[in-house]
């Protein structure tokens, strides 16, 4: 995306028509617009996201300029407006927004109607071609998404509130923003529109609704089931999810910041570093017991219908072992072992000569009424040891033993370690020196909402496994309906090749969102160290929060409270990296990361810095972001301008003429 043209009507202090046209020049990247407060930065930066999506942050929603207000007679329209023209993949738009105002008999300016929003572009041919209305939205967000514009259009306060964000976790639009910006949200709305967690409308879940019940109660019955314990797990799931990337988090947050400030008392630190040992004790303990619960389920899913049949099994065998059948059998005789000793051989086993008429003959024939086929006692007695054989289950009930076991003496190391943290939390509240017994009752009040946070999320895992157990039944009592007839055999075969590509998919997104992780850490660290030379590095979590660390002080390695330097900082690398990756990407050809680079536009991001690093970021930004627009104050403007000389290639200057009147003027 390339900004060309930006042009101002009447906007706010901005009086009649003004523009300022970006340096389009890759090498000559930079456009420095320079004021002092007050003269309209603020303003300026804020017309690019009316423009673009109607909204502004400014608490006077009336946006016609005051000077012009003053000029116009009751009754008369004015029309405040701004016209952005950009390039988006190789493609010219011209977006424009405009207001009518008017006054009012009584001298007052109100706005009249509602916002008129037009997006044009120019056709192949080189004429311009309007965006239906209906489509103009989701046109804008596909060039650049609302929520991701803050990330390109940003103020120095604004950066200031990401990095707080970031630290307590709490910022869900920055993992937006990386993987959106860096192609991976076409990954996620393949798998989410192929079997997402939470989109009923999901090619597997159609599928698995499609399948043709008519005359069938009970495949439409099993079907019904499947669909209900389908969304009870998919609320679980989502129910863990919240937990983990908002309620843990915060209070998790609020535990770190208490226990920093715990820390600042040399009497209460010894007990605090205790304590932290215990929670992580506790932590590994409760994983082991989750582990060992889903082990106990697996385990009991696969072997209990032993169990179950244990009881039939020995009521049988006692049955038949009471009951009076006269068995002469020979053990493990048959019929065909006397036909052939007769017949074939001729000679008894014992050696004796087998003769037709004669004693050993008859003695045989007479021993066929006993022996199988013919002898039921035979049988019995077969059917009594082969059941007394399996009805020997100590395999499984020793499994279900250990595992009871394993857990219960989870249960007993968690009420231990509890037990510990509690006597700690006690000793620390009775301490009351320059306010920490208010610190430790904050902290017990976060320590009990992360307990039963984890509690919950445990039994919504407990839930997902006995759920998945009874989905997984009924889909195989349903699969024997679902063969039948032509339509649902290729419904079968259609969900066997949508679940096949989910997971393949699947695999190769876990495996391209590792790579990019890894890759904005690098990218991160690299442009931290050169915004900020400092001994600190970044260290990115699976849900792209930052944590500050020293790494270079006596092999000290954890997270640290962050200067107003450090945070901005923070917050230019991690956004150059984005726009760096995505201008990478852009051109390596990896067509499954698409991908296009953006433009950095900066209202005072400097004023927070030495002129050290002034210096430092005015020799990094250029080199990074396809083009740079900044807004800058007279003093800071000085340093930036000697800095980036080589890389202006577009200089203006705001005039205050008033209060309520600022005019640009290109240098």
């Amino acid at each position: 995306m390339l900004l060309k043209k930006l042009t101002l009507k009447d906007f706010r202090q901005f009086k009649g028509t003004q523009e300022i046209i970006f340096s389009p020049d890759r090498e000559q990247n930079v456009t420095i617009i320079v004021g002092e407060n007050g003269t309209g930065k603020t303003t300026f930066e804020q017309a690019f996201t009316w423009c673009l999506y109607g909204e502004t942050s400014f608490s006077d929603k009336n946006l016609l300029c005051k000077s012009t207000a003053q000029e116009i007679n009751p009754g008369e329209e004015k029309i405040v407006s701004v016209i952005l023209e950009f390039v988006h993949n190789n493609t010219e738009y011209t977006c424009k927004t405009e207001q009518i105002y008017y006054k009012d008999s009584y001298g007052a300016i109100k706005s009249k109607s509602n916002l008129t929003r037009v997006l044009e572009y120019k056709g192949k041919d080189g004429q311009q071609e309007n965006i239906s209305p209906t489509q103009l939205e989701g046109k804008i967000n596909e060039i650049l998404p609302k929520e991701l514009s803050s990330y390109f259009f940003f103020d120095g306060e604004r950066i200031g509130n990401m990095s707080k964000e970031i630290a307590k976790g709490k910022s869900k639009e920055f993992p937006a923003a990386v993987k959106s910006l860096l192609g991976l949200s076409a990954f996620e709305s393949a798998l989410n529109h192929l079997n997402g967690v939470h989109n009923q409308n999901s090619v597997v879940k159609s599928y698995k609704r499609s399948f043709n019940a008519t005359g069938n109660n009970e495949l439409k019955k099993l079907i019904d089931e499947i669909d209900s314990l389908e969304k009870e797990r998919d609320d679980k799931e989502e129910r863990i999810t919240e937990i983990n990337d908002k309620d843990l988090p915060t209070v998790q947050y609020e535990k770190e910041r208490i226990e920093k400030e715990q820390k600042k008392f040399s009497n209460v630190e010894s007990l605090v570093n205790e304590r932290k040992i215990h929670e992580d004790n506790l932590k590994k303990e409760e994983n082991l017991r989750q582990t060992n619960v889903g082990d106990f389920f697996k385990s009991f899913s696969k072997d209990s219908y032993q169990f179950f049949a244990l009881k039939m099994i020995n009521d049988a065998v006692k049955a038949l072992s009471e009951a009076e059948i006269k068995d002469n059998g020979i053990p493990d005789i048959h019929a065909r072992t006397i036909d052939y000793l007769i017949n074939t051989r001729k000679t008894c086993l014992c050696g004796a000569p087998i003769i037709e008429g004669k004693e050993v003959h008859q003695h045989l024939i007479d021993l066929l009424q006993y022996i199988p086929p013919q002898s039921l006692g035979t049988s019995i007695r077969q059917f009594v040891n082969l059941a007394n054989e399996k009805s020997k289950i100590g395999d499984f009930t020793e499994s279900m033993v250990d595992f009871y076991g394993r857990i219960r003496q989870s249960d007993e190391e968690i009420k231990k370690q509890n037990n510990e943290i509690e006597r700690i939390n006690k000793e620390l509240t009775g301490i009351d020196e320059n306010g920490i017994s208010k610190l430790q009752k904050d902290l017990d009040h976060y320590s009990q909402k992360e307990l039963e946070y984890v509690d919950e999320r445990g039994k919504c895992r407990e839930a997902i496994s006995r759920l998945t157990d009874a989905i997984n039944g009924k889909e195989q009592a349903k699969s024997k309906f679902t063969n039948i007839g032509e339509t649902n055999r290729k419904i079968s075969a259609y969900l066997a090749y949508a679940n096949y590509i989910f997971e393949e998919m699947q695999k190769q997104y876990s495996e391209e969102e590792t790579k990019v992780r890894t890759q904005f850490e690098e990218t991160i660290n690299k442009i931290f160290k050169e915004i900020y030379n400092g001994g600190l590095s970044l260290k990115i979590d699976e849900k792209y929060n930052i944590k500050i660390l020293v790494n270079d002080f006596n092999g000290y390695n954890e997270d640290v409270e962050t200067s107003t330097a450090q945070s901005l900082s923070v917050i230019l690398a991690f956004i150059s990296a984005v726009i760096k990756m995505a201008r990478e990407n852009e051109n390596s050809g990896n067509k499954l990361l698409v991908t296009e680079a953006y433009p950095l536009v900066m209202d005072a991001p400097l004023s927070a810095f030495d002129k050290t690093r002034i210096q430092t970021i005015c020799e990094v930004l250029p080199n990074i972001a396809e083009q740079v627009i900044i807004f800058i104050n007279d003093k800071d403007g000085e340093v930036a301008e000697v800095n980036m000389r080589e890389k202006i290639g577009k200089k203006y200057s705001f005039r205050k003429e008033n209060e309520f009147e600022t005019y640009m003027e290109e240098k």
